[in-house]
């Protein structure tokens, strides 16, 4: 059994630090981000209400220009939408940008106060190497947890309309795509379990094999290289940590790649189910065509609904363990107790 590992920062702890320095470093891009919810939710409502309003206009005998008024109308919402959204979207990636920077800054702050034993041990070394996750990474990182936030918002007000809208057809539809959700929220767990062993791992010989390569590839270095006879030392080490990443990254895809095949299979085999039992519905007469075509886009939505919620909150968790690294490289005492006297910088004319 692989030992447990070690998080000082709970995710409830790390969510509320994120949010209070977001809304501390720009209150008005709450807003900006929380404008993308709507379109968002009515867009996929629009796609699936289209075949079914014109298939009903054509068997009640609507006019062509009945129908080319309503496709034309339904194509201008949708356009409007697929317009605001972009638009929005690079209005937030800037904001996500510079709130990353400041992250970096801080970072970067720590960098040049901590005291140098601790920034040149292995343990400072790897606290920073690990920190980078949040400041680097883009859907684990920092920048990750804005559209994070929002998809969760998204998900939770497309689930709650699409439960209305199903619940008037039947119930049991309901009851199909809320088990197929907790199974899919059982698997997202066990494979955020098991990532974040693989990734300190992964972490900590990438650190390594940086430093070898780094070393091993500096011309100042070179001559004790050569005087020491370090060849064969940095092509045994270079070997041995390379097998190391190789074997670490493996697993951790390994488990992605599990996790991915899991959720495939929960959406064919809820797709299916919910397909099955609109088709009976149709060939008892209880269902018309049209109604058929709604509903299904509807469960399929809905089962996308489910599925990106339950990544949402463990994008967010993810994000979460990245962030708890960081912090705990900021939390590091600094060495308040060192003095320099810094030598004037020379003037043009001195040097």
């Amino acid at each position: 059994m692989r030992p447990k590992t070690e998080v000082k920062y709970s995710d409830k702890d790390n969510v509320k630090y994120m949010l209070k320095n977001w809304w501390n470093f720009d209150k008005k891009s709450f807003f900006l981000y929380f404008m993308r919810i709507p379109p968002l939710v009515a867009m996929p409502i629009l796609t699936a209400l289209i075949p079914k309003l014109m298939i009903e206009a054509i068997e009640s005998g609507s006019s062509p220009g009945q129908l080319l008024f309503m496709v034309g109308m339904m194509s201008f919402l949708i356009a409007l939408i697929t317009w605001i959204n972009p638009f929005l979207q690079s209005k937030c990636t800037a904001v996500a940008e510079n709130v990353n920077t400041d992250y970096r800054i801080k970072a970067f702050r720590k960098m040049m106060n901590a005291g140098y034993e601790y920034i040149e041990s292995v343990k400072g070394r790897l606290a920073f190497e690990k920190s980078k996750g949040f400041t680097q990474a883009w859907g684990s990182g920092l920048r990750g947890f804005f559209d994070s936030v929002v998809n969760l918002a998204v998900n939770i007000t497309g689930l709650f309309t699409y439960t209305i809208i199903l619940s008037v057809l039947d119930p049991a539809l309901i009851l199909i795509v809320f088990l197929c959700g907790v199974a899919n929220f059982f698997a997202e767990s066990v494979y955020l379990k098991y990532s974040k062993k693989a990734y300190d791992d992964y972490k900590g010989y990438h650190m390594q094999t940086g430093y070898i390569f780094g070393t091993a590839n500096d011309y100042a270095a070179g001559k004790d290289v050569r005087i020491y006879g370090l060849k064969g030392f940095f092509g045994t080490v270079i070997k041995n940590m390379s097998a190391g990443v190789a074997k670490t990254a493996k697993r951790l895809f390994g488990i992605s790649a599990g996790a991915s095949t899991v959720q495939a299979l929960l959406t064919l085999v809820c797709e299916a189910s919910a397909f099955y039992y609109l088709l009976n519905g149709v060939l008892a007469d209880e269902i018309t065509v049209p109604n058929f075509l709604f509903y299904f886009s509807l469960v399929t939505g809905f089962f996308t609904w489910i599925f990106v919620l339950t990544g949402s909150i463990f994008g967010i968790r993810r994000i979460s363990f990245n962030c708890g690294r960081y912090r705990e490289f900021l939390d590091y005492e600094e060495d308040k107790g060192q003095s320099f006297e810094y030598l004037p910088i020379p003037k043009a004319d001195e040097f």
